[in-house]
């Protein structure tokens, strides 16, 4: 059965060296995605230095790059080598159990169209 692989990484250049590693490894292709995680939001949404009725335009625009977050999701095949991509990717952050690290989970797919191997680019 396919999987969908789901990573969080916690900065940009993060995100970057997951990709490169996944390319590696031999994933077919990565989506990346902005996220903001509910705590983040939460945390930006108590600050004391913002007008008293914000804007939402207001509040994407002031430290939004500090809070986004990278999501990269990417589909593999019954063939791919699952076990090794998680555990060289969670020794590249420098373990997801550490505290702010991000955070990885597959999940089954029950359908895919269009997957393809790195081979066939």
């Amino acid at each position: 059965m396919p999987k969908c692989v789901i990573a969080v990484a916690m900065t940009v250049e993060q995100a970057h060296e997951i990709c490169h590693l996944w390319e590696r490894l031999g994933v077919p292709g990565v989506t990346m995605l902005d996220s903001v995680g509910y705590a983040a939001m939460q945390a930006h949404l108590l600050r004391d230095d913002l007008p008293l009725i914000p804007s939402i335009r207001c509040l994407e625009e002031q430290e939004e790059i500090q809070h986004y977050r990278r999501m990269l999701l990417s589909v593999v095949g019954d063939e791919f080598d699952l076990e090794r991509l998680v555990e060289e990717t969670d020794r590249l952050v420098g373990r997801f159990a550490t505290p702010h690290s991000g955070i990885l989970f597959v999940l089954p797919v029950l359908e895919v169209r269009g997957l393809r191997t790195r081979q066939e680019g």
